[in-house]
């Protein structure tokens, strides 16, 4: 709980008035942006789901979609079955990995796996999707 102290203001940076922190590397202003917009604009054909960093996140992707599958997906790369929205690849030329820019365009008619770190006060909750946090 670094809040105070220059540990604190050198590594973590608060993004909004809410006074979430983030480390200050792991993406820009312009990602956190985007990703506001795309949580306040969640579709009934996703399924987002919230965990805690390094509480098991991969594993609840594993099981999101094995669950919108019926247990018979198979994949080489999660990520091109889930949207990591907290991951800015601004250079990822892989059309087959899922961002925020493209999300649309390579799963347009399926239901997606969302799957970020920021608090339910940060990715507001649509009543049409399904959570899971």
């Amino acid at each position: 709980a670094w809040k105070t102290g220059l540990m604190g203001k050198v590594i973590l940076k608060s993004f909004d008035d809410t006074g979430y922190k983030l480390p200050r590397m792991a993406m820009s202003d312009e990602h956190f942006q985007k990703m506001k917009a795309f949580g306040a604009s969640v579709s009934e054909d996703e399924f987002v789901i919230v965990t805690f960093p390094k509480s098991g996140t991969h594993f609840m992707f594993q099981i999101g979609v094995q669950l919108l599958g019926n247990g018979t997906v198979d994949f080489e790369n999660i990520q091109s079955h889930v949207l990591f929205a907290d991951a800015a690849m601004p250079n990822c030329t892989d059309g087959t990995i899922i961002t925020i820019d493209n999300h649309r365009e390579v799963r347009p008619q399926r239901i997606l796996v969302v799957g970020t770190h920021l608090p339910v006060m940060l990715f507001p909750v649509q009543p049409s999707s399904k959570y899971a946090v």
